[in-house]
């Protein structure tokens, strides 16, 4: 059972409660998907994460009940962090090297493009991008957070405004 934070920034593993049943919940994963939804845009944060999760986009539509895989075929786009490696959740997995697991996690999706984007928020190194991401015009895409095996907190962490300026001679 998972444990919501009341600002709705922090997500960990906690005691069982008796929940009445909801379409958008999960019931055989320990998951959650934000309360905002995309349609349009881009859009990016980033995650302070454990040794075990899985975080990424899912569609309004994809199955949340019962057993299926997280994959782009099952209308999600995840990265996996656990005791099996570390992965983008492709079929088949796709590996990427244990060096490149971070601490904080950057995602970026692009709705317009259908495609999401990883980085390691301190490096700030591409881990991978999906791209082709299938769904319907107009069906909303919710960042989705799976906090596995372990006890400890995944965390939204507060936006950073960034400001590029063009370079002029002086």
């Amino acid at each position: 059972e998972l444990s919501l934070s009341e600002d709705g920034k922090r997500v960990r593993r906690g005691q069982r409660k008796s929940l009445s049943d909801n379409p958008h919940r999960f019931d055989d994963w320990e998951c959650v998907v934000s309360r905002e939804a995309f349609t349009s845009g881009r859009h990016y944060w980033e995650v302070e994460v454990n040794d075990w999760w899985r975080i990424g986009v899912t569609r309004e539509s994809a199955k949340r009940k019962g057993g299926f895989r997280f994959s782009p075929q099952q209308g999600y786009w995840c990265l996996y962090s656990g005791s099996y490696g570390f992965s983008a959740l492709t079929a088949p997995e796709t590996r990427l090297p244990l060096s490149l697991r971070p601490r904080k996690l950057g995602v970026c999706v692009d709705i317009e493009e259908r495609k999401v984007s990883f980085y390691t928020v301190e490096s700030r190194a591409h881990l991978y991008t999906f791209t082709d991401m299938v769904f319907p015009q107009g069906e909303k895409i919710y960042p989705v957070f799976y906090t596995g095996d372990s006890d400890k907190a995944l965390e939204l962490l507060p936006a950073v405004s960034v400001e590029i300026k063009p370079v002029t001679d002086s």
